[in-house]
Parts: structure tokens; C-alpha cells; sequence
């Protein structure tokens, strides 16, 4: 019996790849090209010239399939997102195949895995369509299914997305794992914004930011503030400062200048963007202690939580360390990461 486990072993996105379908597509005749792999960069299209599936991808959201529930509540947000955006939405599946045989009935036994394999994926692509078009029917869909590693293939594939949503795990072989392996990869490494979903997402409630006036911090409030008028939501923007250290030995009259100062770098960050946006209510929360508990504390009730990848003060060593194993891992809502 062919163990589909690895297929897609988190969740997988991508604007781009072999088996294009326009809806519920199941003409193998009309898919394109299968892509290569050549050790992690996968290269799609016809072996004699590269081409992709959308004229221009940059302004499709993708989103992640491989067959899990998870995978389905990450298609639900991305439609969503689609929906209000007025883009185009693009799911697809990575199908993981193992090193091909050269002789003997191994030979039969992999490719009878591969035909499975992907006969999976194809199913949970159509399913996937299927739940966008009942959901968002306005919304124009297609899927893909591509072979290769997924973490790697989503990474490269990043490039041509505006936005890629990803499940927080799916049909990894180690199920209590919070965050698969592909996930924690893909949030860290892509090369556009990644919205990390976990099961049973919220639809309501605040956006919560988390701003630490790093290079990429003003990317993310100003995502954080489109985000929350997008969705009616109001902002509540998280700042820290000494993770709890600076505290420590210090009198409260000695806390008070630090303090203040941290209300006004917060009041300066959020300036442009409560200009441009002026109907977005916005909470202030200005903390000594550690910026994930802050972030989590704040994300309780909230639909998304917005940080960028890198940071210094109360965010140094996001997504890189402790900071950003706790949010991702520990979000009762959405996360969308984003990179410099």
C-alpha cells in the first residue's frame, strides 16, 4: 500500500509550475510541462525556455494544499484575502517524490508512488478549488502541482508572489509539531510576505503588530495599517523594550524616561500611517517584558498578527530564535511575516 505521508509534507504554495488548472481542470492534455529539479532551485517550464502560468504573478496570492485540513484553512484565508484584494488566487501542491531507482522492481515500485503521489495532490487541488469557488465564486482560480522539495520550491517560487499563505502543519510525519518544518522554513526564507495560518483561523477581531523600528519595520506597519482597514479591524501596535531585562535593579522613577521615550518612538511610527489611514482605531502597547508575550497576549481575540522577520530592541532574533518559535508556533490567530 503506497503511504501518500510525505506528500506535500506541510503546505505548499506557487504561482507557477506543471499541471496549470483553470478551475476544476482534469484534462491531462491541457497541463503544462513537468518542471525539473536540480538540487534545491527548481526550474519550471519547457526544458527549451522557462515560462510561468500567470503574465503576472506579483499580484497573485498563493496558497498551500497537500491534502490536510490545514491545508483547506489556509485556501480559505488566501480566497478570502483574493476576494478583498481583487486578485487573482493560485493554490498549489509539491509533491516530494524519493530518489528514483535505476534497476530492478523498484524501478515499478517508485513510479507506481509518483502516479499515486500525484493522483493525491490532484485530488486535494480540485477539493481546494472547489472550496474557493462556493466561498469567493468572483474570485479567478487556478492550481498547479509541481515536484521537488517543498520548502525549497516555495522559497523559489516566493519571487513571483505577492503574498504566499502557508498552513502551520500538515501531512508531516511528526503531527505534533505545531510548526512543520516547511512552514518555519518558508516564513524565514521567502521572498515576499508569508501568512502562516493555523487550524480553525479566526474571521474577526484586531490586527496586532508588533513595530521595534527596525529596517523592516516600516514595511510592516504600513502592511499592518492597510491590513487593519482592509478588514474594519482595529490596530493594536506592540512595542517592548529590554525584554524584561532593563528593568531589573532599576526603581519605577528610574523606569519613567525609558518609558516615555518608548511612547514617543511608538507615536512616531505609527504617525504616517495613522494619516493615511484615519479611520482605523488604534491601542498602543508599550511593555518591559518579552515581545512575544506581549504579542500573544495581544493576538488573543485578534484575526492577524503582522512582524517582520529581523528586528533589534524587543524583537531581536525574530524568526530566528525563541521570539519567533513562541508566536508562530503559539498564535491562536494568523501571522504575516514579512521580510526586508
Amino acid at each position: 500500500m503506497v503511504n501518500l505521508a510525505k506528500v506535500g509534507s506541510e503546505t505548499c504554495s506557487s504561482p507557477i509550475g506543471r499541471g496549470a488548472k483553470s478551475g476544476n481542470v482534469h484534462a491531462a492534455s491541457n497541463r503544462a510541462p513537468q518542471p525539473d529539479t536540480v538540487g534545491d532551485e527548481i526550474q519550471i517550464g519547457e526544458r527549451s525556455g522557462m515560462t510561468t502560468v500567470s503574465d503576472d504573478a506579483s499580484t497573485t496570492i498563493l496558497a498551500a494544499v497537500d491534502g490536510s485540513p490545514n491545508g483547506l484553512d489556509c485556501v480559505r484565508w488566501a480566497a478570502a484575502a483574493a476576494a478583498r484584494q481583487g486578485r487573482t488566487l493560485q493554490v498549489v501542491s509539491v509533491v516530494e517524490l524519493p530518489s528514483a531507482p535505476h534497476f530492478g522492481e523498484a524501478v515499478n515500485t517508485a513510479q507506481a508512488y509518483a502516479d499515486a503521489a500525484r493522483e493525491f495532490a490532484e485530488t486535494a487541488l480540485d477539493i481546494a478549488v472547489s472550496v474557493v469557488r462556493e466561498q469567493t465564486p468572483d474570485v479567478t482560480v487556478d492550481s498547479v502541482v509541481l515536484d521537488g522539495h517543498p520548502a525549497s520550491a516555495l522559497v523559489e517560487l516566493s519571487q513571483h508572489a505577492h503574498t504566499l499563505v502557508v498552513g502551520r502543519r500538515g501531512q508531516g510525519k511528526v503531527q505534533a509539531l505545531l510548526l512543520g518544518s516547511v512552514s518555519s522554513h518558508v516564513a524565514a526564507h521567502a521572498h515576499c510576505p508569508v501568512v502562516v495560518v493555523a487550524e480553525n483561523p479566526p474571521t474577526s477581531g484586531p490586527v496586532v503588530v508588533g513595530i521595534d523600528g527596525s529596517p523592516v519595520s516600516a514595511a510592516v506597519t504600513t502592511a499592518a495599517f492597510q491590513l487593519a482597514d482592509e478588514l474594519n479591524a482595529k490596530l493594536i501596535a506592540v512595542h517592548t523594550y529590554g525584554d524584561g531585562v532593563i528593568a531589573e535593579g532599576l526603581y519605577e522613577q528610574d523606569k519613567r524616561p525609558i518609558a516615555r521615550a518608548a511612547q514617543k518612538f511608538l507615536d512616531a511610527e505609527l504617525a504616517e500611517g495613522a494619516a493615511a489611514h484615519p479611520s482605523v482605531e488604534i491601542e498602543k502597547v508599550i511593555s518591559e517584558v518579552g515581545s512575544a508575550e506581549e504579542i500573544l497576549d495581544a493576538a488573543q481575540g485578534g484575526q492577524l498578527v503582522v512582524v517582520g522577520t529581523r528586528g533589534h530592541d524587543g524583537f531581536a532574533g525574530l524568526l530566528l530564535g525563541s521570539t519567533s518559535q513562541a508566536i508562530l508556533q503559539l498564535s491562536p490567530c494568523p501571522v504575516m511575516v514579512h521580510h526586508p
